[in-house]
């Protein structure tokens, strides 16, 4: 898997955007870096900028 390339971006629950590397999955594997709580949320929740909105 190439990492380094790109971007995550998430939708928090207010609506924000949230972003991160994707490096980050090497981050949080190897190094069992915790990413802050709203960009979990945003990453389990699956969560779609017009469902935040529509809610």
């Amino acid at each position: 898997m190439a990492l380094g390339r790109a971007e995550i971006r998430v939708v928090g629950r207010n609506g924000a955007w949230l972003a991160a590397p994707d490096l980050i999955y090497h981050y949080v594997e190897a190094h069992g870096y915790l990413p802050p709580d709203a960009f979990i949320d945003g990453v389990m929740s699956d969560r779609l900028p017009d469902e935040v909105h529509n809610q």
